[in-house]
């Protein structure tokens, strides 16, 4: 470890041809330094949040190593833990950023191995980022078609004719939203008595006709809705 880069160093001589002459020279040494230290974290292990839907290129958090040599230069890199390549760092700052897309129902924590290199030694830390859920995904129905049956003595407000209702279902949960339809059939009940098509039915006879004999064949009919 480097604790002085340079050094004032005087010498002092005497020179004698007829009479005594003191010399004095002053020198300079400098010390090159050693890249003999790894780089150090100040933490083992650091942790950060990230929402599932950040931007690519977000900004996570920014992990700085430290090395006690002056000449040394801190390289940055993800060695293990990144799956799918979720994440990156600028492997001169140690900034470490959204690289591709998160998903938390998906995987909702990653644990990062950093290695700090100075060309020569290297150390690790640990970076852990949990994944933060936010509301992404719409409500989703089992179905699309939900399909049921009622009579017309369930509600006998119900316009007749009608053989089949539609209806259009939304489900919101403040940010999205979805949908679905209800098909409900009107089964038609018994209820109608028969009906002729006359009131009246007029038919003319011979008397001299014997039974059993068919006079006239008259027909009824029945209201079904459905």
């Amino acid at each position: 470890m480097l604790k002085k880069s340079k050094f004032h160093v005087a010498i002092a001589w005497l020179k004698s041809l007829h009479r005594q002459i003191r010399v004095t020279k002053f020198i300079r040494i400098g010390i090159a330094d050693k890249n003999d230290n790894p780089p150090y974290f100040d933490k083992n292990l650091y942790e950060a949040e990230v929402d599932e839907n950040e931007d690519i290129q977000h900004t996570v958090l920014t992990v700085t190593a430290k090395d006690h040599d002056e000449s040394s230069r801190i390289r940055y890199e993800i060695t293990s833990g990144n799956i799918g390549g979720a994440f990156a760092v600028k492997n001169m700052t140690g900034a470490i950023y959204v690289a591709g897309a998160l998903d938390y129902e998906t995987r909702k924590r990653y644990e990062l191995r950093l290695a700090a290199s100075d060309n020569l030694k290297e150390n690790y830390t640990t970076v852990v980022i949990h994944v933060k859920d936010v509301n992404d995904n719409p409500p989703v129905f089992e179905r699309p078609t939900y399909r049921t049956q009622i009579t017309e003595e369930d509600d006998r407000n119900l316009p007749k004719r009608v053989l089949q209702y539609s209806l259009r279902l939304a489900a919101a949960d403040g940010l999205n939203e979805n949908f679905t339809t209800i098909a409900i059939n009107i089964r038609d009940v018994n209820d109608l008595p028969p009906v002729f098509p006359q009131t009246l039915y007029k038919k003319s006879m011979n008397e001299e006709l014997i039974p059993p004999y068919r006079i006239i064949q008259v027909n009824r009919h029945k209201y079904i809705y459905g």
